[in-house]
C-alpha cells in the first residue's frame, strides 16, 4: 500500500457541532446561496494570490451532486496548487524561500474571521455559525516513485507543514485536518514528466461538516489511465494508534487496478487531525 496515513478523527467537540445547528437542515436555501457566493469570491481571491506569486492553482466547487446528496448550492471548494519547486525543497518537507508568505495569504482565506466577514453585515446567524466551523483538509500528493512508503511519509510531513501554517494563521485546530496521499491519487499520467509535475501538489478541501468531509473522502476516485506505464510495488505501512479499522487488502494475485482501488478505500478512512500533540 502507498500513501495512506493513520490517525483519529477529532473528538466530541466537532461531532457535537455536526449534530447541532451547524449544518444540514438548519442551513436553508437562502443561507446556502449566500455561502455559495462567498465560495466564488474566495476562488477569485485565491487566483489573485496565485497570479501574484506565480503559482499554478486550479479550483473546483464541491456540489451536493459530487457528494451524492441532495441540494442545489455548492457546499465547498477543492483547491489544488502544483508544487513546481515553489512550495517544498526537493525530496524534503522544508519550505522554499518565500513559500511561507504566500501559504499564509492562502491560509488567511480559510480563517473564521475572513469567512464571516465575507458574508456581510446582515448575514443570518446560521450562516455565521457555519462559516465559523468549516472543516479544512490539507492533502499533499507525490508523483509515482519506486518507494511508495517513502512517498507516503514525505507527503504526510508536507501536509502537516502546511496545516501548521493554517493553524498559526487562525484556522481552528479542531476544524483542521491533514493527510499524506503519497502517489495514490494522481490527476495526470505519471508516465510523462509533465504528468508527474502535475501530480506533485498540495490540495485544500473545505466543506461545511464532518459528515460532508467523510463523504468526500469516501468518494474520491482515480483514472486508471494515470497509472499507465507505471510499476506498482505495494509496501504496507504500519497502522498508527487510533486509526479507523482497515478494510481488507487486495490479495497478492489481484490486478494492479484492484490493488489501487483497495488502497483508495483505505486512504478514505485515515485522515489526521492537525494537532501538535498528535504528530
Amino acid at each position: 500500500m502507498t500513501g495512506a496515513v493513520a490517525g483519529a478523527f477529532v473528538g466530541h467537540r466537532v461531532e457535537k457541532s455536526d449534530k447541532g445547528v451547524l449544518v444540514g437542515a438548519a442551513i436553508g436555501a437562502t443561507v446556502g446561496g449566500l455561502i455559495g457566493h462567498t465560495l466564488d469570491e474566495r476562488r477569485c481571491t485565491l487566483y489573485q494570490i496565485a497570479q501574484k506569486d506565480h503559482l499554478k492553482l486550479a479550483s473546483a466547487t464541491i456540489t451536493p451532486a459530487k457528494l451524492g446528496v441532495g441540494g442545489q448550492h455548492a457546499v465547498g471548494l477543492d483547491v489544488q496548487i502544483q508544487d513546481q519547486g515553489v512550495i517544498f525543497e526537493s525530496h524534503s518537507a522544508r519550505l522554499v524561500p518565500g513559500a511561507h508568505g504566500y501559504l499564509e495569504q492562502i491560509a488567511a482565506q480559510y480563517t473564521p474571521r475572513v469567512l464571516v466577514a465575507a458574508l456581510g453585515p446582515k448575514a443570518p446567524p446560521q450562516a455565521i455559525v457555519a462559516a465559523e466551523h468549516r472543516k479544512v483538509l490539507i492533502v499533499a500528493h507525490a508523483a509515482q516513485t519506486s518507494d511508495p512508503l517513502w512517498a507516503e511519509r514525505l507527503s504526510t510531513a508536507r501536509a502537516r507543514a502546511v496545516a501548521e501554517i493554517f493553524a498559526a494563521r487562525g484556522v481552528p485546530g479542531y476544524d483542521l485536518f491533514y493527510q499524506g496521499a503519497g502517489d495514490a491519487l494522481p490527476i495526470a499520467n505519471n508516465a510523462t514528466a509533465q504528468g508527474r509535475e502535475q501530480n506533485r501538489r498540495v490540495q485544500i478541501v473545505d466543506v461545511a461538516s464532518m459528515i460532508q468531509l467523510k463523504r468526500y473522502l469516501s468518494l474520491r476516485t482515480t483514472n486508471p489511465a494515470d497509472f499507465a506505464g507505471v510499476t506498482y510495488r505495494p509496501t504496507p505501512p504500519p497502522v498508527a494508534q487510533g486509526s479507523v479499522a482497515e478494510p481488507p487488502r487486495a490479495g497478492p494475485h489481484a490486478s494492479f487496478l484492484e490493488r489501487m482501488a483497495a488502497h483508495a478505500q483505505r486512504l478514505a478512512g485515515t485522515v489526521r487531525h492537525r494537532s501538535l500533540t498528535h504528530p
